[in-house]
């Protein structure tokens, strides 16, 4: 899309700032709103997460033929969406031991 030009161009960009506003607002939407101090945290890393994650997504799904990242950069993004990803189940699943 980015090397169209243009028009095609233009929506490709209001594509993926949609998508990526999107998925934050749903990540958002999804968590309590009435949340202690340390959920808070939580809240910050999956909002974080998924504004990283929709940029991956629009990088490899909307922009196939620009890169908008480098590989080094695309590498080093899945990477920590994937570190974020296990230390967020890792600290939930340990709070559910404790809870119960």
């Amino acid at each position: 899309m980015y090397s169209e030009g243009g028009i095609v161009m233009i929506a490709g960009v209001i594509i993926s700032l949609v998508f990526v506003a999107l998925s934050v607002w749903y990540v958002n939407k999804m968590i309590d709103t009435q949340l202690e101090e340390k959920q808070w945290l939580t809240r910050f890393v999956s909002l974080l997460l998924a504004a990283f994650l929709g940029v991956f997504i629009v990088d490899v799904i909307v922009s196939w033929k620009v890169k908008l990242l480098s590989d080094e950069m695309r590498n080093s993004l899945f990477e920590l969406i994937k570190n974020v990803v296990l230390v967020v189940f890792g600290y939930q699943f340990n709070n559910k031991k404790e809870i119960k």
